[in-house]
């Protein structure tokens, strides 16, 4: 979700497997994808760190789509750049469903 009024940014992000049928879902492929494990309140656990200028990756508790937290990231005034990202292994013989929210 985006609230533009306090610029929040609340991101899940969520890849499973799909064992040839959409409707059957498999476990899910990404470590901490309901971001809420944090080493520190600006520390995204298994997560990487694109940060620009005085940009900040942010652990935020207010309105989660699910859980205690979800990742606030806040841009500086000079708009830099900021951004998390991980990686994934697939399999080309599989069928992923991946969803943000």
């Amino acid at each position: 979700s985006v609230r533009d009024e306090d610029n929040v940014v609340s991101v899940v992000l969520i890849i499973s497997w799909i064992d040839g049928n959409p409707a059957t879902a498999g476990s899910e492929l990404v470590t901490n994808g309901d971001m809420e494990s944090w080493t520190s309140a600006t520390d995204l656990t298994t997560w990487n760190e694109l940060i620009g200028g005085s940009s900040t990756v942010n652990r935020e508790s207010i309105n989660p789509y699910s859980g205690t937290y979800c990742v606030r990231l806040d841009i500086d005034a000079s708009t830099t750049n900021v951004g998390i990202y991980t990686n994934v292994s697939f399999s080309s013989t599989k069928y992923y469903l991946v969803e943000f929210w």
